[in-house]
């Protein structure tokens, strides 16, 4: 598991794909915001996966809908770069990756 300062290899978005298929959590900085991309109870108290920006926390569905949560990450953007950037350019602060 690459955490904090043990995750100076580059950790690309296929690699956060894979992880999130398999029901790992990921926390990671850009460009001044605290990011994740992390599971807990909804507002239905369901299993949910959630996006995470600094104090804001968007429901992207039920847990076990790996299909849909890969799809939607694909898209999700922060100031305007997808994930997909950020990460296979290692635009992230490497000290900031946690995957859970």
């Amino acid at each position: 598991m690459r955490t904090g300062k043990d995750s100076q290899l580059p950790y690309t978005f296929s690699e956060l794909l894979s992880d999130l298929s398999i029901g790992r959590e990921i926390e990671f900085s850009y460009s001044g915001h605290s990011c994740g991309i992390t599971n807990g109870r909804g507002s239905d108290g369901r299993a949910k996966w959630f996006f995470d920006m600094d104090d804001k926390m968007v429901e992207l569905c039920d847990f076990d809908d790996t299909a849909r949560l890969l799809d939607l990450v694909g898209s999700l953007k922060v100031e305007d770069t997808s994930l997909e950037d950020i990460f296979d350019n290692g635009k992230y602060a490497p000290e900031s990756l946690y995957i859970l």
